[in-house]
């Protein structure tokens, strides 16, 4: 009996060290009781595993995309996922080698543990960042800067606002899905561009701008003669720009210059002047007119800062340049030429027009001898000119 016992006892340690040893030699053959994503791949080779995967359809899962306020769900091969199966394959091997001898043991006597491994996937970062890009392409824009703009309905400068612009990083996004296929929920930063020029930097420039705007007055130093500027022909002199005040050459010497038309008395020639039937000598006199250069340079400081509403244009007397004396016998003038034209068919405005132009050289004297393009005849009336020289 107790050379029975021992003979069951050696054959149980036979049968133990027997398991151990082949327990201990590699199968090539991953371990009994795995699964990746559910698919059995215990006691399959490697080829067999990776076949075993690849034919199972896998359903991309779906992936919701944010980016600021907009919210997209994609299948998460639109996002360039999709399923790597020999790396799962190599998961299952890895957990294969790593077995301690008890769980092979237990391997080769059918008492395996049950171990599911997940699926390993890799997302194409390029097919990623092509369906991010679309996703997004409208909310790409660039920061516009606040600008200077007049209104022409209540005749004011304004500002036009500022917009922040936005750039989504599409990039940084990639990165994140790549790192982690098994994302449920991909969230792509949008970062804010400030713009440059605000509002509140032009503002002081506007209400400058606003205050410059007023009538202005210019009077000729000496006598009662003034000319104005309204408003709005004070406000064509100057630009409004993001750095401030923009002086207008061009117009401030053209209001320069209607401004001393207005208020300059020239010196008047001696002249002739019908009496009746006969001609008469009428004296030269002289007049009083602007000093240009030094009041253009105070019109134009003044008109350029909103604490002046006038200013006063420096006088220089204006000499006649033919005296009394030099004119001739009126009994010895000798008519030239007579023009005479109609208004039959004429506007209103042509009449104005041809008594303005008879008005400016009514009385003038050419001399003798003067070219016909200097000539600045006298006028009988608006209807009748008559040339004559002495």
């Amino acid at each position: 009996m107790k050379v029975w016992v021992a003979g069951v006892a050696a054959v149980a340690l036979l049968g133990g060290a027997l398991a151990l040893g082949a327990a201990s030699q590699p199968t090539g053959k991953l371990a009994p009781g795995l699964r990746v994503a559910g698919v059995e791949v215990g006691g399959l080779t490697r080829e067999q595993a990776i076949a075993a995967l690849g034919a199972r359809s896998v359903t991309p899962p779906e992936v919701t995309v944010s980016a600021g306020s907009n919210t997209w769900t994609v299948g998460a091969d639109l996002l360039g996922w999709r399923a790597d199966t020999e790396t799962s394959v190599a998961a299952a091997e890895k957990a294969t080698a790593e077995r301690g001898m008890v769980e092979r043991v237990q391997d080769l006597l059918g008492q395996s543990s049950m171990q599911d491994l997940p699926l390993v996937a890799q997302v194409d970062p390029a097919k990623a960042t092509a369906t991010l890009r679309l996703l997004t392409a409208d909310m790409d824009r660039q920061p516009r800067d606040a600008s200077i703009v007049f209104d022409k309905t209540s005749l004011k400068y304004v500002v036009r606002p500022e917009r922040t612009g936005a750039q989504v990083e599409v990039t940084s996004a990639v990165k994140t899905y790549v790192a982690s296929p098994t994302l449920s929920a991909l969230k792509v930063p949008v970062r804010a561009l400030k713009a440059k020029v605000t509002a509140a930097d032009l503002q002081p420039h506007v209400v400058q701008g606003n205050a410059l705007m007023r009538p202005f007055t210019a009077r000729l130093d000496g006598t009662e003669r003034s000319g104005a500027l309204t408003a709005l022909q004070v406000a064509n002199l100057y630009w409004v720009r993001e750095n401030g005040i923009v002086p207008d050459d061009k117009a401030l010497k053209a209001a320069f210059g209607v401004l001393t038309n207005h208020v300059d008395q020239p010196a008047r020639n001696a002249r002739f002047a019908l009496r009746g039937k006969e001609f008469v000598k009428v004296k030269e006199q002289a007049g009083v007119v602007t000093d240009r250069p030094v009041s253009y340079a105070a019109f134009r400081k003044a008109v350029l800062d909103s604490a002046h509403k006038d200013v006063i244009f420096a006088s220089k007397v204006s000499k006649p340049t033919l005296t009394l004396a030099a004119l001739p016998d009126p009994k010895k003038l000798e008519l030239i030429t007579v023009g005479r034209s109609t208004y039959y068919g004429s506007s209103p405005a042509r009449r104005v027009n041809v008594a303005n132009a008879a008005a400016k050289i009514h009385g003038s004297v050419v001399a003798k001898g003067r070219p016909s393009a200097s000539w600045a005849p006298w006028a009988a009336s608006p209807r009748k000119t008559a040339l004559w020289e002495g």
